[in-house]
């Protein structure tokens, strides 16, 4: 193990190492200078386990100084021999031994005053199955889990592993929660999606403002429409049935940077390929609000303060381009009436034509009259333009030998309601 209690202090022996290190100390000199502290302590068998309380001598070993039992083994030294194997085939060991000392620090720091007990995972006093980086106890002896995941295999075992893990925290008694590195973020380009490991959406989590962002997106979709709001917020021109979603529920996953001291936390929509989500919001948040619990301490606080800010601001970005959209269709809709009205117009000028011609002598006849003067009298209409108006009248005025008197006054009166005086 890497702790080990001396007199009224705990001894992290593995991160006083790392320490040293990271100021550029020779890993020689680490030795000598970890010898000369504690050396002679040791033999005295001054250190004791925090899990039994029995002596344990301290091994100072290259990159895996700790504490070992000199007698029987307990259940932590157990533990600890199977969270290192852990640590050696699924992590990437450096970077997530130094990645979650941080978050063990920030943890001790937030959750101090709600009185939690911080430990790392193989101190557990009972035997366990799958050791996680740091377990939480509560004044209830309600127990969290938490891991820092560094691990990037994308393997049907490395899921089944996950998924596993996930089982047995919580056939353990444990609530568990996934820190995982930032470098895992993926971003689809020119789409809002992300891309994920299978192992990935094994981690997720579904809080409080997870909800009311399911809430808000399924609104959304009642109010514009999934085609809209697939193409204007998650940019999908060609929304295909593998491309859909078919629940509006969002789920959250925790990503960090600890040593920049930042997280961010992906809400999205499983996609229907179960290896992309809908990206619906990534709250940005500091990893000492990340480490905080809630109101309610039965999570951490995995949201920005101000994010249901961030909802509004999204239903306004939607709304007026749904509005513009509408716009945009009234538009072409009236573009399309007039211009069919102009191919009406056309129509009713080629008819006009058809009746037009000049001076030709021809005999009075009475039928051809009145059926001239019906189809000339039906060409007229109060809602024609006055040029067609003219047009028709300069045929008729063409054609006057064929009518009578009282017809041709007839057909100017219509036209006067169209043009006005004729004279």
């Amino acid at each position: 193990m890497e702790v080990a209690k001396f007199y009224d202090q705990d001894v992290l022996i593995a991160k006083e190492w790392f320490e040293q290190s990271e100021k550029g100390l020779p890993q020689e000199n680490i030795i000598s200078l970890l010898e000369r502290k504690y050396r002679i302590h040791s033999q005295k068998k001054a250190f004791s386990c925090l899990c039994c309380n029995q002596p344990v001598s301290m091994v100072l070993r290259i990159n895996s100084p700790h504490f070992r039992h000199q007698g029987e083994s307990c259940p932590s030294a157990h533990n600890y021999d199977r969270y290192t194997n852990r640590i050696q085939s699924v992590e990437e060991p450096t970077k997530h031994r130094v990645g979650r000392a941080i978050i063990r620090t920030y943890l001790e720091g937030q959750l101090k005053p709600h009185s939690v007990i911080v430990q790392d995972g193989y101190l557990f006093r009972t035997l366990l199955k799958i050791v996680p980086d740091i377990i939480l106890t509560f004044p209830d002896d309600t127990n969290w889990s938490v891991d820092y995941v560094t691990g990037s295999r994308q393997d049907e075992s490395y899921h089944n592993y996950i998924q596993k893990r996930s089982e047995t925290y919580r056939d353990a008694g444990f609530k568990p929660f996934f820190f995982i590195d930032s470098s895992w973020l993926a971003e689809v380009p020119d789409r809002s999606m992300v891309s994920f490991y299978k192992a990935e959406q094994q981690m997720t989590v579904s809080s409080e403002i997870d909800l009311q962002w399911s809430s808000f997106v399924t609104e959304f979709i009642s109010t514009f429409g999934k085609p809209f709001v697939l193409r204007e917020w998650f940019g999908l021109q060609n929304h295909f049935g593998q491309e859909t979603f078919q629940t509006t529920d969002v789920f959250s996953l925790a990503y960090v940077d600890p040593g920049a001291g930042n997280a961010f936390i992906q809400r999205f929509i499983p996609a229907k390929q179960k290896k992309f989500g809908y990206h619906v919001y990534r709250a940005s948040i500091s990893l000492e609000r990340a480490t905080s619990l809630d109101h309610s301490k039965q999570s951490f606080t995995w949201w920005e303060p101000e994010e249901t800010d961030s909802m509004q601001e999204r239903l306004n970005i939607l709304s007026l381009q749904y509005e513009t959209e509408i716009v945009r269709e009234a538009n072409s809709v009236r573009l399309d009436l007039e211009q069919q009205q102009l191919r009406e117009n056309q129509v009713e000028q080629e008819r006009v034509k058809c009746f037009s011609t000049t001076n030709i002598p021809v005999n009075k006849n009475d039928s051809l009259e009145a059926l001239l003067h019906e189809e000339i009298s039906r060409l007229f209409k109060n809602d024609m333009t006055v040029s067609q108006a003219e047009q028709y009248l300069s045929t008729v005025i063409a054609n006057k030998n064929l009518l009578t008197r009282e017809r041709l006054e007839c057909i100017r009166s219509q036209a006067r309601a169209v043009m006005g005086g004729i004279q």
